[in-house]
């Protein structure tokens, strides 16, 4: 007969069974998520370790460990400093600190590449990493100046040719979309030499055509505006290469002065993220910032250079001391310029017309011989 002590026992061993039981499925539980948190956040430094090795080298890399999870969310922020951001199962993951402009379109595998900004006397490198991108051309504008920004901006993309994912290009005229995945053709390099001809009289409908999924749709139209109702990015004609951009659904209007600035917002397109912003204008934040911040430590660098040669002229070229100093001077005003807000269209506008004349000056010190090309 089992005593009222020996029951005790037994109630009380199963009661501290049952305990030492949870915690050490609550400890394995949350040791496996700091596991997982562990593996998101390599995955992520991996990344940008591959980036940074794109950036310097120049040469390709098929990013392959974002498959592991769903590494959809992660974009760059314009936070101080920046970093690229995660939002993977209802929790947040931030990167280190970025130090290269990186513009990314992650998926399962992911092209990174890296792409150039020549401004003659500088450059301005940046990265690519998308997981494939099918960008869709509605050029409504009917002037010239529309047409040539539409061949900068597509060559602000990688060429694919050769390797996976793709990004390629097409045209949507009315309710025809016309591309062809399979067709190099319609990656960069040929898309770019058919842009390249005479636009002949040449003219496009308005998109009413079923996008798919991985379809970006890209419209220039003098009729674009805040908060515009069509799908993707909506860009007015430019006004000395200097213009607006809109993103389906902002209320807000995106500055544009050069190719990799609509490059951004295509990239980033008209998804939100979980607190509401779009990672379009996440994306053109993140890029002005390290740009403008790329020109005007270019610009103070050229400045004392031009300073220096000014002071001690090399024998058989005095005569480029003239256009040294205009140099600096433009240089002085680029430092001026690099430092103010990338909304106001003024200022970019006069940053891109001081850029055009800072690589007219540095083009004639090249004919004149007081430069070499690098």
């Amino acid at each position: 007969m089992i005593t009222v002590y020996r029951l005790f026992q037994m109630i009380m061993g199963i009661i501290l069974s049952a305990f030492i039981l949870y915690l050490l499925i609550s400890y394995s539980g949350s040791y496996a998520g700091v596991g997982r948190d562990a593996e998101r956040l390599k995955t992520i430094d991996v990344f940008l370790q591959d980036s940074e090795n794109v950036y310097f080298s120049g040469n390709t890399v098929n990013f392959t460990r974002f498959s592991r999870d769903d590494y959809t969310s992660c974009h760059p922020r314009p936070t101080t400093p920046p970093k690229i951001w995660c939002f993977i199962n209802e929790k947040s993951y931030e990167s280190k600190q970025l130090l290269i402009p990186v513009l990314m379109n992650p998926g399962n595998d992911v092209l990174i590449t890296r792409g150039t900004m020549d401004l003659g006397w500088t450059r301005v490198d940046y990265i690519e990493a998308l997981a494939g991108m099918r960008i869709i051309f509605s050029p409504l504008s009917q002037d010239d100046e529309s047409w040539n920004l539409l061949k900068d901006v597509v060559l602000a993309f990688p060429d694919t040719g050769g390797h996976y994912p793709k990004v390629t290009l097409g045209f949507c005229n009315g309710g025809e979309i016309i591309e062809d995945t399979n067709d190099e053709r319609w990656e960069r390099d040929y898309f770019s030499r058919i842009l390249a001809q005479p636009r002949g009289g040449m003219e496009f409908s308005p998109c009413e055509a079923t996008l798919s999924y991985d379809q970006v749709l890209v419209t220039l139209s003098d009729t674009c505006s805040p908060g515009f109702s069509g799908p993707g990015i909506c860009i007015s004609p430019p006004q000395n290469g200097v213009g607006y951009a809109y993103i389906s659904g902002s209320p807000e209007a995106y500055v544009y002065k050069d190719p990799v600035d609509l490059a951004a917002l295509i990239i980033g397109g008209e998804e939100r993220t979980v607190f509401g912003d779009f990672v379009g204008e996440d994306t053109w934040r993140f890029k002005n910032t390290l740009f403008l911040e790329s020109i005007y430590l270019a610009a103070k660098l050229m400045d004392r250079r031009c300073s220096f040669i000014i002071q001690h002229p090399t024998h058989g070229h005095e005569d480029c001391s003239a256009t040294y100093l205009e140099l600096q001077s433009s240089m002085s005003a680029i430092e001026g310029l690099a430092r103010e807000d990338p909304s106001d269209i003024g200022a970019m506008s006069s940053l891109k017309g001081e850029l055009a004349h800072a690589e007219g000056l540095w083009t004639e010190l090249l004919n004149k011989g007081c430069e070499s090309r690098v």
